[in-house]
């Protein structure tokens, strides 16, 4: 009795661990690609920039990026879906001044 309880035990406490290692490793992705980002040329050159906001705990997350386009006095555009009609437009992002 003893030994399965211990087995179950540490069965949850590997799961707990992997699950724990999945969030981190997907955490350190998501900032290498954000820093990624923040650092090309590309980005640094641009005035204008569309980016997407994250739905799902899948996505990367784009708040940081959105935050340092908007510090910076870029113009940033985040796509509106229609369902119905399927189309895509970019959408300026407006945002309050405070001063």
């Amino acid at each position: 009795m003893l030994t399965n309880t211990l087995v179950l035990t540490l069965g949850v406490l590997a799961s707990v661990l992997d699950s724990a290692l999945g969030h981190t490793l997907q955490a350190l992705n998501i900032l290498h690609i954000q820093l990624q980002v923040l650092a090309s040329d590309a980005y640094k050159k641009s005035q204008r920039v569309a980016v997407y906001i994250e739905m799902k705990g899948e996505e990367v997350v784009t708040k940081s990026i959105i935050a340092d386009m908007l510090a910076k006095n870029k113009t940033c555009f985040i796509p509106r879906y229609d369902m119905k009609s399927r189309d895509m437009d970019m959408v300026k992002v407006v945002y309050p001044i405070h001063g």
